[in-house]
């Protein structure tokens, strides 16, 4: 309990943030002038704190607003001028991540400078996902199926974890930094990153996965794909749960609440449902009436906002 900030309108061509105190609802929403080609944002984050938000965008543009008051702050812009195809926060919210075709951009959240380009081992593919670990380790994919890990103090490439399907396009920490999850769209495979042992997680063919999201305890991973969320036990590798999408029309992000009672799931339908995660039971559905698919969502830190994203360019 307790009383709910203000919300914030936040833009991307506009960004749209729901309150998920008492009953949602959908905040106002605003146009950022700089966006005028309306095109689908690949990711979004919140920093440690909750009070930026982050979306990736064509032509090598990342956004950066202040989540309370809703301004722009800052646009970065990758010198390769591609897709930025995911972004994450480091754990002290110092610095942003951003992929790009040529690897890696860590920005400066204070300065707004960039620190040092992470270069992508293959040039042939651009990197396709980000996952930044509880302890400062950096996870980048690429349509090879190679996980590239650096060590985000020293910038340095620390090892390599290859993907037997020859592709990855999801990745995701575990809270504790411990299990990387990566996915290429049909198995999902956990890594232990100390030791570099690997399980594997059968997803049915007629499911395929678009998104990978951890329990905030590490012992769940939720997956989204066709019209199915699935939880998986990360010890086992058994799947325990499966939720169907009520509108069938695939599920494309799934983001896990910071108690982790709750599951946002994102479909083309545009509309966003809120699961409990005890009983699989629908909680809410948070519809925006122009969207035509959410893509991405994020919490924020207090788990009272949720962010999405879409394929109209709005956030």
């Amino acid at each position: 309990g307790g009383g709910f900030c203000s919300l914030a309108a936040i833009a991307a061509a506009a960004l749209i943030v729901t309150s998920l105190f008492r009953a949602p609802r959908l905040a106002a929403t605003s146009t950022d002038p700089a966006v005028v080609v309306r095109q689908h944002i690949h990711e979004i984050a919140f920093s440690p704190d909750g009070r930026m938000l982050a979306a990736g965008y064509l032509g090598g543009k990342t956004f950066l607003w202040n989540a309370v008051t809703g301004h722009l702050i800052a646009t970065h812009t990758d010198s390769d001028q591609g897709d930025v195809s995911a972004v994450a926060f480091s754990p002290d919210g110092r610095m942003l991540a951003a992929v790009g075709y040529s690897g890696i951009y860590l920005w400066s959240v204070n300065t707004g400078r960039l620190i040092v380009t992470l270069a992508n081992p293959y040039d042939i593919l651009g990197m396709e996902s980000v996952a930044i670990s509880s302890d400062g380790l950096v996870a980048v994919g690429n349509g090879l199926g190679g996980n590239y890990l650096w060590n985000l103090s020293t910038k340095r490439r620390i090892f390599t974890l290859t993907d037997p399907a020859d592709a990855t396009i999801l990745l995701a920490f575990s809270p504790s930094g411990g299990v990387l999850a990566a996915s290429d769209g049909n198995d999902i495979y956990l890594w232990n990153v100390t030791t570099r042992h690997r399980i594997v997680l059968t997803v049915p063919k007629r499911d395929g996965v678009d998104a990978l999201a951890f329990n905030p305890d590490g012992r769940t991973l939720a997956t989204g794909g066709a019209d199915y969320t699935s939880f998986w036990d990360v010890r086992t590798g058994q799947r325990i749960l499966t939720m169907t999408d009520p509108a069938s029309k695939g599920v494309h992000a799934v983001a896990f609440g910071p108690d982790g009672r709750t599951l946002a799931v994102g479909d083309s339908n545009g509309r966003a449902y809120m699961w409990d995660t005890a009983t699989g039971r629908l909680i809410a559905t948070l519809e925006d009436p122009k969207s035509r698919g959410v893509d991405a969502l994020a919490f924020s830190s207090d788990g009272r906002t949720l962010a999405t994203a879409d394929r109209n360019g709005r956030t």
